[in-house]
């Protein structure tokens, strides 16, 4: 399941809340602790960069629905640009966000940690 983001200011809550703020429901810190590979402004700087490239309306973010029945968001987003499918995700084992061809399966084409600069995230977003 998936819930799109059809205007800047849902997009621009979900990143608040559950990279800068006190995350998901059950969660002590935000989900940014979680990953000690990726910081704040890597994760601003994708966010800026998914606004400029991704198609209109493409924005999605993934969504599951716990034993008790309560959807949360997950560490995954779906995008297009010029209509071709991307995925966002977290990699655990690999400690980076990795930008994959079509789905969450698909093949990491682009790795992305704290040590990328906005030139480099930006440049990765402009050759999608």
């Amino acid at each position: 399941m998936a819930h799109r983001f059809t205007k800047i200011s849902e997009l621009k809550k979900y990143l608040r809340e559950m990279m800068f703020g006190t995350g998901r429901a059950g969660d002590s810190y935000p989900r940014i602790l979680h990953a000690p590979a990726v910081s704040p402004e890597l994760v601003g700087t994708i966010g800026i960069n998914l606004i400029i490239y991704a198609d209109d309306d493409s924005i999605e973010i993934g969504t599951r629905t716990n034993g008790a029945g309560v959807v949360h968001e997950v560490n995954q987003l779906w995008f297009t640009v010029q209509a071709r499918p991307w995925a966002i995700v977290y990699s655990a084992t690999n400690g980076r966000i990795e930008l994959r061809s079509r789905n969450k399966q698909g093949p990491a084409m682009h790795a992305l940690d704290k040590t990328s600069t906005p030139a480099q995230v930006a440049a990765v977003f402009a050759a999608l």
